[in-house]
C-alpha cells in the first residue's frame, strides 16, 4: 500500500503524497537531479534580482548626487577665485530650480563688482594723475619763486 512508503528521498528520487478529504491519495515523484536543478534556477533567479535589486538604485543614486553637486562644485570654484579679486567669472545657468536661481544671482554679483573693480580703477588712476599734477604744480610754484 502507498501509505506505507515513506515521504521524501527514495534512491535518486523524491516521493511525497498527501491524503485528501475524499480519501484520495496524491502523490509526485521527481528526479532529484530535476528537483535541485530547480531549487539552484531559483536561488540564480534570486541572487540576480537582488544584485539588480541593489545596483541599479547605487548606479542611480551616483548618477543623481552627480548632476545634483556639479554645479555647487563649480560656484564653489568659482568663489573660491571671487574670493581674490577676479570677478570676470560666470558659472552655466542650467535650469530655473534653486540651484540655477543661485547661478544666476553669482553671475548678477560678479557683474556688479566687476563694475565696481572698474570705477574703483578709473577712480585709482583719477587720484594718482591728481596727485602727479599736484606735485608738479607744487614743484612748479616752488621754481618759479626760487627763480626770482
Amino acid at each position: 500500500e502507498i501509505k506505507d512508503i515513506p515521504q521524501g528521498n527514495l534512491g535518486g528520487k523524491f516521493f511525497a503524497w498527501e491524503e485528501v478529504s475524499t480519501g484520495w491519495l496524491i502523490g509526485i515523484q521527481v528526479e532529484e537531479s530535476n528537483w535541485l536543478q530547480s531549487i539552484a534556477n531559483q536561488g540564480r533567479g534570486i541572487f540576480y534580482f537582488i544584485l539588480f535589486a541593489v545596483l541599479i538604485p547605487l548606479v542611480l543614486a551616483f548618477f543623481f548626487s552627480y548632476q545634483f553637486t556639479k554645479p555647487l562644485l563649480q560656484l564653489q570654484q568659482k568663489m573660491f577665485y571671487a574670493s581674490f579679486g577676479t570677478y570676470d567669472l560666470r558659472v552655466p545657468v542650467s535650469n530655473s530650480s534653486e540651484l540655477g536661481l543661485l547661478a544666476e544671482n553669482f553671475n548678477r554679483l560678479m557683474e556688479y563688482l566687476e563694475k565696481i573693480q572698474g570705477i574703483d580703477i578709473l577712480h585709482d588712476e583719477r587720484s594718482r594723475i591728481l596727485n602727479i599734477s599736484e606735485d608738479e604744480s607744487r614743484y612748479t610754484f616752488m621754481n618759479v619763486f626760487q627763480v626770482r
